[in-house]
């Protein structure tokens, strides 16, 4: 027996700092599915994180993606200047 489904894509963009803390990607959700996050620079890469991020979480290199398989909030910082990425949010 299949099982059907139904996929809801919200996106936007957010400019991710270099300043502590970083910024929110994210925010926490039970009805979520997957984040992909996409490094729109060019140059320079981001960290992503659950929680506070810095430079030893995960790293997304200038112009790449990573899915996310969490329902957790997701934050971001940037080590090379501001940063332009795009995030979209899958929900069943």
């Amino acid at each position: 027996m299949e099982r059907a489904t139904s996929q809801q894509a919200l996106g936007s963009q957010v400019s991710v700092p270099t300043s502590a803390g970083g910024i929110a990607l994210v925010a926490a959700n039970p009805s979520r599915r997957r984040v992909v996050i996409k490094n729109d620079d060019t140059a320079n890469p981001i960290y992503v994180q659950s929680g506070t991020p810095t430079t030893s979480h995960f790293k997304i290199a200038a112009a790449a993606s990573m899915s996310f398989y969490t329902k957790a909030a997701l934050s971001a910082i940037s080590t090379g200047g501001t940063v332009v990425v795009s995030v979209w949010e899958e929900y069943d």
